[in-house]
């Protein structure tokens, strides 16, 4: 009789024991999917401004037209630049970013920003994205990165930049007004915490049944 009760509780603890092993699994695989960054995909026509002018634009300048078009961005600051075949990214927050160029390496269409680690681009009350060929007109496009959504750390894929011409991009700049930044986890906290929220519940589930 002991012995029976013995296997039937051993029996018992090895179930509960497996279910808490593949819960365990889904919690961590569903966190592991919330840490994975998306993109956001943007083109010229998610441009709010553009230009003929084919001469580097600075931050005072790009302030200068875009309030001028009445969209009231304050004092800009670049933020982090690159352009096409230079060594390195430049800006306060070049550290924290990449840009892949695709397509030609000299005369990309598309580029491809990345966040690596570090402070991110985020808690900007206006965040944009200078886009610059200069052959062509437009030359330039301006795209506010809070209107397509971007939270500072997915990836930001720019696609088909002058793609019918004999133009590409040639710098890329992301400006952004007076404010605040921090270092966010771009919601992946947030989804972490869902997650194991909802792996606890399934957990009670399991032990009640």
């Amino acid at each position: 009789m002991a012995a029976a009760l013995k296997r039937i509780v051993t029996t018992k603890l090895s179930d509960r024991n497996m279910r808490v092993k593949q819960l365990a699994f889904a919690v961590a695989g569903a966190a592991a999917l919330a840490m994975n960054a998306s993109a956001v995909t943007i083109g010229p026509g998610n441009a709010s401004w553009s230009g003929p002018d084919t001469s580097y634009l600075d931050a005072n300048q790009i302030s200068s037209i875009l309030n001028g078009a009445g969209f009231n961005v304050g004092t800009l600051t670049e933020l982090y630049q690159q352009a096409v075949g230079a060594d390195h990214d430049s800006g306060l927050y070049a550290s924290s970013y990449t840009s892949i160029f695709s397509n030609e390496p000299f005369d990309p269409h598309d580029v491809d920003i990345k966040y690596l680690a570090g402070s991110a681009l985020t808690g900007f009350d206006q965040l944009w994205l200078y886009v610059k060929d200069g052959n062509h007109d437009p030359a330039y496009y301006l795209i506010n990165l809070n209107l397509v959504g971007w939270n500072g750390t997915d990836d930001l894929s720019l696609r088909a930049f002058w793609p019918q011409q004999q133009g590409a991009i040639s710098y890329i700049s992301i400006l952004g007004s007076t404010g605040s930044s921090s270092v966010p986890d771009g919601g992946t906290a947030v989804m972490m915490l869902g997650a194991a929220l909802g792996g606890i519940a399934a957990c009670r589930r399991m032990f009640k049944a």
